[in-house]
């Protein structure tokens, strides 16, 4: 027939085994993707820290400590005038 255009395919087997290769890797390939991103959601937040944070407060009397005749925290905290440092004395946490 004049005219018209036949296109002719030639099978190549090379082809059609890399083709047939990669169609039965690709769900495999799907599935090691989804076990990844499963576990990289399951622990993307187990290095983040706790909402609630505790904080260290130090109380360091450098100064005080200088002159203990004038400076006396210790008597003054026994006394009542320093009531925090008192509840932290009585708690046992001073040196």
């Amino acid at each position: 027939m004049p005219g018209t255009m036949q296109m002719i395919f030639v099978r190549n087997s090379k082809i059609d085994t890399a083709i047939t290769s990669m169609k039965r890797k690709l769900p495999i390939l799907f599935f090691i993707f989804f076990i990844l991103g499963l576990g990289y959601f399951a622990v993307r937040d187990q290095g983040k820290p706790s909402p609630v944070e505790l904080k260290l407060y130090w109380f360091i009397p450098d100064g005080f400590r200088a002159e203990p005749d004038l400076f006396n925290i210790y008597q003054w905290a026994e006394e009542g005038k320093l009531p925090n440092i008192k509840k932290l004395m009585d708690m046992l946490n001073y040196l």
